[in-house]
């Protein structure tokens, strides 16, 4: 009974529903379902070659030379992510149980100003600081 219990559990076995990798460094894409939805999550490895068998083999451990490509995969996993929320949101709204379009939330408007534009404008102060001040050194 428990060979059979451990059969079931490898035929089961859930799988990513996508892959990205760079080189030796790649992420899988997992999808879980939960009562609100699918969240999504992500797992990272670095494959390399056993020198002694020969064989491929992969590591969750990472070095100083990987982390740049670790961030390269995990921005275009952070990508693939949305991507798929996208695509899971569209096919819920055009499902049966869909609501009206109106009941859907709306994005946030963006808002004049903000913390951009005050750093735009303290950097284009002390611009103008410096060109009134570079002026009166120049005409002494």
């Amino acid at each position: 009974m428990v060979n059979q219990q451990r059969k079931e559990r490898t035929m089961t076995k859930p799988t990513p529903i996508d892959h990205i990798r760079i080189g030796a460094i790649n992420a899988a894409i997992w999808a879980n379902e939960t009562d609100s939805g699918t969240r999504y999550g992500i797992t990272f490895e670095r494959l390399y070659r056993d020198p002694d068998s020969g064989s491929w083999k992969s590591t969750a451990s990472f070095n100083r030379d990987d982390l740049l490509v670790i961030a390269k995969v995990a921005d275009r996993a952070h990508t693939r992510i949305h991507e798929l929320q996208l695509q899971d949101r569209s096919q819920n709204r055009d499902g049966p149980d869909a609501e009206p379009a109106d009941s859907q939330p709306k994005p946030p408007t963006p808002r004049a100003g903000g913390a951009s534009a005050s750093r735009a404008a303290a950097t284009e102060q002390t611009r103008t600081a410096a060109r009134v001040k570079a002026r009166a050194d120049a005409s002494r």
